[in-house]
């Protein structure tokens, strides 16, 4: 099977399918046609294999039945869009064909390790990492359980749009959950295969739930006047880097669970508001702000955005006041005020819809829906409005129960094996690439959703997440995934011997205790 799933990789390889290209729809019919010519897809059982439409884009549903009578369902995901390969140079047009990339990358000047890993072998390329290894594993095992009969249920999902804003997945759960009822299945556990990249040695990591993520924002509001009268206001710029300056990077910022610590706020953008030129201050700043989360309830990480957006509108109040002062001038400013996104809704009303309006992404539109707000508010400045955009991630996270435990005790199995081909597996908690996993895995109770959904732009229009058909899919995640590096970069590889001769025999080997 080593052979096979190295020709499975290498042609899903060979298919540019980068988020939110046509290339997505051209994987989904790959996936699609490939397991097609499978038995287990043909004649009265070809509605087993159906594509699901997210938006242009096909996702590839398979359901395989056991063949000794087996009731359990284990689930294998993974999704078959790539970023960018421009980040290749001018190698681009090479990055979607490893073999050929090899000998291009052979001929320059690389670091050591890098040089290393291409005489050992490793398949260097566009999405040979991440994550489409992943994929070709789980589609070798279908091909070899329609010969010899799977051990129990198997239900592959191939999704697009992963690295975006996952709308393959979020448009997917919603027709997974109805063919579940439809077929009375439940799914024992969901099987991701994203790689790890942080693994040091023969040590595998496992992980057994995948973290959350939340996109914040803080609307800074100054109070604008002319650069030759720059007491007469303060520029929302100050404020946004004045709260930028207590909420990127805080150590407060940052969640935790046990001794795992999670990385702090981080500033994904940073847009001073206005057409043209103009010599006033600015009124207006919009502040975007990736929140990873995992114990954390909403309702906390809101209070993370609403304590700096305090801190820092007080303290840019704070150095105006004091520079005028030592300039001799006086300033006068209205009260200031920081409010959340729901109570400026209170005030506003519904905004005017701006999706129709807006060139560029969901979150692009949910920005402008904010904006819209607050023109309809009529409020002005000194202030802050703070609030979240897309996407949402939803933490999972293994509890102690039975189902969780049923996973543990299968993957002990697992982890023997493993061992026996010399690799020492690692049992993590929380798999803290952002992935997938968020919509499958069992919710971990951390907070009352509709704080967030009352505070994100664009909810229900624009952007929103199955939470009620989630809950119809929704199982104990794992995440087996190959050894790569450098996923995203021009260097982004894949180590093939662990990748296709011992991942494909762990992923069974789960599948034979799963059936049990």
């Amino acid at each position: 099977m080593e052979n096979r799933i190295r020709e499975l990789l290498l042609d899903l390889c060979s298919v540019k399918s980068v988020s939110g290209s046509s290339g997505e729809l051209e994987m989904g019919r790959k996936i699609h046609s490939i397991l097609a010519k499978l038995s287990c897809f043909s004649g009265e059982r070809s509605g087993n294999l159906k594509t699901i439409d997210c938006d242009g884009r096909p996702a590839v549903l398979a359901f395989m039945e056991a063949s000794g009578g087996s009731s359990a369902t284990l689930g294998l995901t993974g999704h078959f869009d790539v970023v960018s390969a421009s980040v290749y140079g001018d190698l681009a047009d090479v990055a979607f064909d490893p073999e050929r990339l090899a000998v291009d990358i052979a001929m320059r000047e690389l670091p050591e390790p890098i040089r290393k890993d291409l005489d050992e072998g490793w398949l260097f390329g566009r999405g040979t990492a991440d994550m489409k290894c992943g994929l070709a594993v789980h589609m070798a095992l279908i091909e070899k359980w329609d010969r010899e009969g799977a051990p129990c249920n198997v239900l592959f999902l191939a999704v697009p749009d992963e690295e975006n804003l996952s709308l393959g997945m979020r448009k997917a759960v919603p027709e997974v959950a109805r063919f579940l009822e439809e077929r009375g299945l439940n799914v024992s556990a969901w099987v991701n295969g994203e790689p790890t990249v942080g693994a040091k040695g023969s040590s595998w990591p496992v992980h057994r739930g995948s973290i959350g993520k939340a996109m914040g924002f803080v609307l800074s509001v100054g109070v604008g006047s002319h650069v030759g009268e720059f007491f007469k206001g303060i520029s929302a710029v100050q404020i946004a880097g004045q709260i930028n300056s207590h909420l990127e990077g805080a150590p407060e910022s940052a969640d935790r669970l046990g001794d795992m610590v999670f990385p702090p706020a981080a500033c994904l953008g940073l847009e001073a508001l206005r057409d043209g030129y103009s010599v006033t201050l600015y009124d207006r700043v919009m502040a975007r702000y990736n929140l990873l989360y995992c114990s954390r309830s909403p309702e906390e990480l809101l209070k993370v955005l609403l304590n700096s957006a305090r801190e820092g509108l007080a303290r840019a109040i704070d150095l105006t006041s004091w520079s005028a002062r030592k300039l001799g001038v006086s300033l006068s400013l209205p009260e200031s005020r920081v409010m959340t996104l729901s109570e400026l809704r209170k005030v506003a009303g519904e905004a005017d819809p701006v999706g129709g309006d807006v060139s560029g992404s969901p979150v692009d539109a949910a920005a402008a829906e904010v904006l819209s707000l607050l023109d309809k508010s009529g409020l002005d400045g000194p202030m802050a409005v703070v609030g979240f955009l897309p996407p949402l991630y939803p933490p999972t996270v293994a509890v102690d129960d039975e189902a969780e435990g049923r996973l543990d005790r299968a993957l002990e199995a697992v982890f023997d094996l493993a061992r026996e081909r010399g690799y020492e597996p690692v049992n993590v908690p929380v798999f803290e690439g952002i992935s997938d996993l968020s919509y499958l895995g069992r919710a971990v109770g951390n907070g009352d959703m509709s704080v967030l959904k009352e505070n994100m732009a664009g909810w229900g229009d624009l952007y929103d997440v199955p939470f009620e058909a989630m809950k119809a899919v929704q199982a104990p995640v794992c995440n087996l995934g190959p050894f790569g590096k450098d996923v995203h970069k021009a260097t982004e590889r894949l180590e093939p011997r662990f990748a296709f001769s011992v991942l494909p025999d762990l992923v069974e080997r789960l599948a034979e205790e799963i059936s049990r």
